[in-house]
């Protein structure tokens, strides 16, 4: 199996707002953004027996994104984060989770 990476180029643009509370436990925001893929040219090829295209994310044109976050401070050095949101456009929807820790030393 061979695996071609292909040019990987693209150009995007984008504006949009946070907005944010933050206390001395809790941080919480949320961010919303217009994006517009003015060109792209990604690409991944997997050629096995029967060759396997792999498509760039399928953004094109314009698309937006929501998302919020969520800082909790566990003590003075932990930290636990809570993030989400969703990109959109005409023809795609892909939400997207993710959290974590962090450990200050």
């Amino acid at each position: 199996m061979d695996i071609d990476a292909g040019t990987n180029e693209s150009f995007r643009g984008g504006a949009g707002v946070r907005a944010g509370y933050g206390g001395d436990t809790v941080r919480a925001s949320a961010t919303a953004r217009v994006w517009n893929v003015f060109s792209t040219d990604n690409e991944v090829d997997i050629l096995a027996d029967v060759p396997l295209g792999i498509s760039d994310d399928g953004m094109e044109g314009v698309y937006g994104d929501v998302s919020g976050q969520v800082d909790v401070n566990l003590s003075t050095n932990t930290t636990l984060y809570l993030k989400g949101g969703i990109l959109f456009s005409d023809d795609v929807t892909k939400p997207n989770a993710s959290g974590g820790f962090a450990v200050y030393w």
